[in-house]
């Protein structure tokens, strides 16, 4: 029950879903991430730790995240991404593959070709990555301001 309740709540607040996708996307969306992560041939600690921690917190079956935590990331791209049945969610996977990336302080050269590669998998043109790209750093500095606004002293915990 906490599990749905949590999945619910977080993509009605978060994206505004009128109801969260299907949990059978997740283990599509998670891969392709978690290979993307892998595009400059090393997956970081903190890589791996927000692509399991981000479908704990959205509800994803703990047999998925389970799996994540020892996944490899060596699967064909275009095999994995091939069978997402909804292309509504193509720069949402391209959005995570970056926040993904760069959870390790950087988004290196063969995380960039690997993210541009699945792009062009999915039909999204460079304009849009690049438009996705500026959000996520728009978002990086809108974050910042936020915590200064409200924890002036710094983090209370």
């Amino acid at each position: 029950m906490s599990e749905m309740l949590r999945r619910n709540w977080f993509f009605t607040e978060t994206w505004n879903f009128k109801q969260p996708p299907p949990q059978e996307a997740d283990e599509f969306f998670g891969k392709a991430i978690l290979m993307c992560a892998k595009g400059d041939g090393e997956l970081s600690q903190p890589e791996r730790d927000f692509i399991v921690g981000y479908f704990a917190t959205i509800g994803a079956p703990e047999s998925m995240v389970e799996e994540l935590q020892s996944y490899e990331g060596n699967d064909d791209l275009k095999s994995m991404v091939a069978p997402i049945p909804d292309p509504g969610i193509f720069n949402a996977i391209v959005y995570f593959a970056i926040k993904a990336c760069s959870a390790d302080g950087e988004l290196s050269d063969g995380e960039r070709k690997r993210i541009q590669r699945l792009a062009k998998q999915l039909n999204i043109q460079p304009d849009v990555v690049d438009s996705i790209y500026n959000l996520y750093q728009d978002e990086l500095k809108m974050r910042d301001k936020r915590l200064q606004v409200l924890f002036p002293a710094g983090s209370p915990f």
